[in-house]
């Protein structure tokens, strides 16, 4: 009994389970079914950012670290054919996203080292090469911003070797290329503010080795590389205060360079793959376990290749790899991961054409949100249907209304569907889509019959799809709202916002409005930047400052922050603002170039807002972004309900606040008290 003392402050609240405070609901709108989804605060915070979702381009000579706070894999620069890259991606566990942040950011490069400083809680970049040449500049990312640290220290260099000692809490940099051919065999320590030379015996001079820290042995390991006319093989250890050539019998790994290589945490194994040598590229993953390398080749392997990049996701326990130049030179853009026994190739990113006048709803029964049609970049109209379940666009249907842009989409509580109205070439049709098919619907009599350019939102309070807004012909309606019940459609006001079109309009299932913004009264006429909202009888002008007046901006709702986000427009810019009920906030300035005639909806599982293609910069896209959405999870452990890495007493509380509430499909009830206790301490 004396092993189970733990269990008995928890077993003797068991009879309170049922007393449990009931936990706020979750408005329905941003659900799907009604199940427990995510803890979500009502209180802002800080604002998040933009981030696109899809694949990193070509590239050899990429850098990788995992920040261990914000458990992502930092990717950035690399070389595809004659151009440097600049781009920043995080790997979130199932997905990479990229950062476009403000300010200034290193140059695009190849060939730069990186690791991620835990002291300092950042990534740290040292040199590469430019198009200028070699560079020896220090570089920090925090999650949100470059800053740069040094320019002076190590002398100009591209493929160093850098990692963080963390018994030490030091950053290590060896060697690199200073010249052509010409390697060097120094070494310097980083502290958090300038770089310091050590004067000791190192291992002989070399580019193109990798580095990483054992954190069971407390050393740096240090392997093979090229000195100028061969490719070594020799694997070194750094304690602090010297280093030490390994010894090791049995097969190893042959020499090479540009070798991946990264260390797993939880077995406590370095991870070396491929790499080159002149001869050939290798396949087989090699382990070293502190005492003897193991080599194998499963079934399902990477191409071999050299210049790639690998880190360690610790919350996920498996290794990523991405990238790198293959036998012939060719750069690739796939993803692997490493889980000790196999490779998997991560699905590439799939995405719909470029478009634009497209429409897009959440299908909040299926938890997909669903695109239709729109233009294409020489303006003519489309019929394709997509769906994004989260991770992924995937083509839905070849079959259903005819080609047209303009049109507008919204979710159909009462017919448990996403319905379509109108677009252009003029129509006054409407359709239901039930995730299998497009059916046809009555509109009935009387209708808000043909038009473009207007907007449709799900008033989830009232169960009713509210439409506004007209660019046909002389706006007949002049400003009338229609509401559509399931079953007909309704004139619910004729006063309200002036007759136009192109405004954006989203749902507040908090607040239980339905709010407008912009517009105009013409197509490419003047702007409009007054606020408006619908409570289900009257309109109310509510702002007539805020954003910039503007056109064919979108508007979609945050749940985490219980807000309605607006982003670009013709006439506005890339800035993103946030409206509270009562004002309006600039929130984001950065991560997203100006867009419009894009599409934005509610996220799958109310997880932030999606943004689909529309108008860029200087072309029609096919971008998916983000924002202020949560990383997929690593994997909830048994017993660790809210999913923080560790089974203890807040567990406990969740299971109290959400109990007969339904998580991962299933209620939360007795078996899970069990389960609690039975892992209770696992992960803390």
């Amino acid at each position: 009994m004396a092993g189970h003392t733990r269990f008995l402050p928890l077993i003797a609240m068991l009879p309170f389970v049922g007393m449990a405070a009931t936990p706020k609901e979750i408005p329905a709108e941003p659900g799907t079914g009604g199940a427990l989804e995510a803890q979500t605060s009502s209180v802002p915070g800080p604002a998040p950012k933009w981030e696109r979702i899809g694949t990193p381009p070509k590239r050899a000579g990429v850098s990788m670290a995992y920040d261990s706070v914000r458990e992502r894999v930092v990717a950035f620069g690399g070389l595809n054919g004659d151009n440097y890259m600049d781009d920043t991606w995080e790997w979130t566990g199932s997905r990479w996203v990229e950062i476009r942040p403000s300010g200034p950011r290193p140059s695009a490069r190849a060939g730069n080292a990186m690791t991620y400083d835990a002291g300092h809680e950042a990534v740290l970049l040292f040199g590469g090469r430019d198009e200028d040449g070699r560079t020896g500049d220090t570089w920090a990312w925090d999650g949100e911003a470059w800053e740069e640290l040094a320019t002076t220290g190590p002398s100009n260099r591209q493929s160093p070797a850098m990692a963080y000692d963390a018994a030490r809490g030091e950053t290590i940099l060896f060697g690199g290329d200073v010249g052509v051919s010409d390697e060097i065999g120094d070494m310097w320590s980083w502290d958090g503010n300038e770089w310091t030379e050590l004067n000791v015996p190192t291992p002989s001079a070399r580019m193109t080795s990798a580095m990483v820290y054992d954190t069971a042995q407390e050393v740096l390991v240090l392997f093979g590389g090229y000195d100028g006319t061969d490719y070594l093989g020799d694997m070194w250890e750094w304690d602090g205060e010297e280093w030490t050539e390994v010894s090791f019998t049995g097969s190893s790994p042959s020499p090479r360079g540009f070798p991946g290589m990264a260390y797993d945490q939880e077995r406590e194994r370095l991870v070396l793959f491929s790499g080159w040598d002149e001869q050939q590229m290798m396949e087989t993953t090699w382990e070293w376990d502190g005492e003897n390398w193991t080599g194998t080749i499963p079934a399902t392997v990477p191409v071999f290749r050299q210049a790639h990049g690998m880190a360690y996701d610790a919350a996920r326990r498996e290794t990523v790899l991405f990238g790198g130049a293959t036998a012939n030179r060719e750069r690739v853009e796939d993803t692997w991961l490493w889980d000790g026994e196999n490779w998997t190739e991560v699905p590439p990113f799939t995405s719909p054409p470029p478009l634009g006048w497209h429409a897009m709803a959440l299908d909040r029964e299926r938890g997909r949100v669903v695109v239709f049609g729109g233009s294409d970049p020489e303006q003519n109209p489309t019929d394709g249907t997509w769906e994004w379940d989260g991770e992924q666009w995937e083509e839905a249907a070849t079959s259903g209304p005819e080609s047209r842009m303009g049109h507008a989409m919204a979710w159909d509580s009462a017919g448990e569907r996403v319905i379509l109205y109108g677009g252009s070439p003029i129509a006054s049709d409407m359709w239901g889509w039930d995730g299998t098919e497009w059916e046809q619907v009555s509109a009935g009599n009387p209708n808000p019959g043909p038009r473009w350019g207007h907007e449709m939102v799900h008033d989830s309070g009232r169960g009713r799809v509210v439409l506004f807004g007209n660019w046909w012909g002389s706006l007949i309606d002049d400003g009338v709202t229609w509401e559509w019940d399931g079953g007909q459609w309704e004139e619910a006001a004729t006063s309200g916002p002036s007759g136009r079109g192109g405004q954006a309009m989203a749902y507040d299932p908090v607040r239980e409005r339905v709010v407008l913004f912009g517009g105009a009264e013409q197509y490419n006429g003047d702007p409009l930047g007054d606020t408006w909202e619908w409570d289900g009888e009257e309109w109310e002008l509510a702002a007539t400052g805020g954003p910039a007046p503007r056109q064919d901006a979108r508007m979609a709702y945050h749940p985490g922050r219980e807000r309605i986000v607006l982003q670009g427009g013709t006439g506005g810019t890339g800035q993103t603002w946030e409206w509270d009920g009562e004002q309006w906030e600039a929130v984001e300035t950065a991560g997203t170039h100006p867009t419009s005639l894009h599409a934005m909806s509610t996220n799958v599982n109310g997880d932030g807002v999606l943004r689909f293609a529309g108008s860029g910069d200087t072309a029609w896209t096919n971008d998916t972004w983000l924002y202020g959405a949560g990383d997929p999870s690593p994997g909830r452990a048994i017993g660790d309900f809210n999913n923080d890495g560790c089974t203890d007493f807040e567990d406990f509380v969740f299971l109290l606040e959400n109990w007969g509430e339904e998580l991962d499909g299933e209620p939360l009830g007795f078996d899970d008290f069990l389960a609690l206790l039975e892992n209770w301490g696992e992960g803390c």
